[in-house]
C-alpha cells in the first residue's frame, strides 16, 4: 500500500497490538493472513493506494474480508 496523501496508522492484531504511523510518501506490504486495521487518526482526508493480488477465477469479492474486533486489541479503535 501507498500512502499518497494525510498520515494513517497500521495496527496489527497480534502480540502487544504493535502500531505503526505512515505519512504521505510511505509505503508498506500487508500480508492477507495477518488480520490488520488501517486507520485515518490524522486531521485531514488519508488517500491510499492498494494493489491486490487475486488467484485466477477468485472474484474482487475476495479482497476484503472482514473480522472481528481483534480480543486481544482492545484499544484499536
Amino acid at each position: 500500500m501507498a500512502v499518497a496523501q494525510g498520515e494513517g496508522t497500521l495496527y496489527h492484531d497480534m502480540s502487544g497490538c504493535p502500531a505503526h504511523k505512515y505519512a504521505t510518501g510511505g509505503g508498506f506490504f500487508q500480508p492477507s493472513t495477518e488480520v490488520h486495521n488501517f486507520r485515518n487518526e490524522g486531521a485531514g482526508p488519508l488517500v491510499v493506494y492498494a494493489m491486490y493480488y487475486l488467484p485466477s477465477g477468485r472474484p474482487n469479492t475476495g479482497i476484503r474480508i472482514d473480522q472481528a474486533q481483534p480480543g486481544n486489541c482492545p484499544n484499536i479503535p
